[in-house]
């Protein structure tokens, strides 16, 4: 998501990694176009990361991860209250290198170091 913002954003580095949510739909090799699709699920941003976008991905608990990805759990009333924003206290963010949107260049840690 940084790489798209790149020229009007400085990139980040969340202090934690999180789980995100999403749905992935693929058609297999063996149709006629096979091709595979992800969608991020997104919320209104918190006020950390308000700076850097009106939106972010809806991140899940550990607790929450079985219900969301349970191929059994299709109803409303048990998905929807785990899609919000999440709890800012769990968050830090920092400046990282801008080479972290440039695919291809480096693919190391060093690209979460804080800089500036």
């Amino acid at each position: 998501m940084c790489g798209r913002f790149a020229l009007y954003k400085e990139p980040r580095k969340l202090a934690e990694d999180f789980n995100l949510t999403g749905e992935l739909d693929f058609s297999p090799s063996w149709s006629i176009a096979p091709s595979t699709r992800i969608c991020t699920i997104t919320a209104d941003a918190i006020a950390l990361m308000e700076t850097i976008h009106d939106r972010m991905p809806v991140i899940l608990d550990r607790d929450q991860w079985a219900i969301w990805l349970s191929p059994h759990e299709h109803r409303a009333d048990q998905l929807l209250p785990i899609i919000r924003p999440h709890d800012a206290e769990t968050m830090q963010v920092w400046p990282v290198s801008r080479e972290v949107n440039r695919v291809g260049l480096r693919d190391d840690a060093g690209l979460l170091e804080r800089v500036g």
